[in-house]
């Protein structure tokens, strides 16, 4: 049996913002990459020898094939993360001794990477459609510093629902986020 003690998955080190819009399409992106240290450690029977690989890795992370792991000694791994799109990007890391039975572990990591607004104006923009009941995202660096986030909803079609949600970075909602309220064209007027 494998352990992954303190291993937490990378986050985002920028705010996000979540709507019901298309990915962002007016905003550079640069291409970052950054390397994350996951501790293994063998608790159980089985060798040293010990197979990483990916399910669900659409190019995103970077891990050694192999890794020695000591029984009863923590081991580091760099995972090496780097987006080439904005968005957020998930995957297993499969820990597997082909000594033991199954699967010893599945590490799940997942990075966001947000699109950098452009000086001078470091607008964002995004327009497209989406089928009903269905979401987008558009993952938005706000530069330090910013006194606000301006989010403008126009365009939306009459009578038709479209919803923002501003999250941190954590996920959390930053704002009241019931299903009576964040509506274009059937907002609560008294707000």
């Amino acid at each position: 049996m494998v352990r992954s003690p303190g291993c937490s998955p990378p986050r985002s080190p920028a705010p996000a913002c979540t709507t019901d819009a298309p990915r962002a399409t007016a905003a550079r992106f640069t291409d970052r990459s950054k390397n994350y240290d996951v501790r293994l450690t063998r608790t159980g029977s089985g060798s040293a020898l010990t197979l990483l690989s990916w399910v669900g890795n659409d190019g995103t992370f970077s891990a050694p094939h192999t890794v020695a792991l000591t029984k009863g000694k923590e081991t580091t791994v760099t995972v090496g993360a780097r987006a080439r799109s904005t968005g957020a990007h998930s995957a297993l890391l499969r820990v597997d001794d082909p000594l033991t039975p199954g699967v010893d572990k599945l590490v799940p990591v997942t990075v966001v990477a947000a699109a950098d607004p452009a000086k001078p104006s470091y607008a964002v923009s995004a327009k497209g459609a989406v089928d009903r009941n269905q979401t987008r995202s558009v993952f938005v660096t706000v530069p330090e510093g910013a006194a606000a986030l301006k989010v403008d909803l126009s365009g939306v079609v009459g009578d038709s629902q479209t919803r923002f949600l501003a999250v941190d970075p954590q996920g959390m909602p930053v704002d009241d986020s019931a299903v009576s309220r964040c509506y274009t064209h059937f907002s609560d007027t008294a707000d």
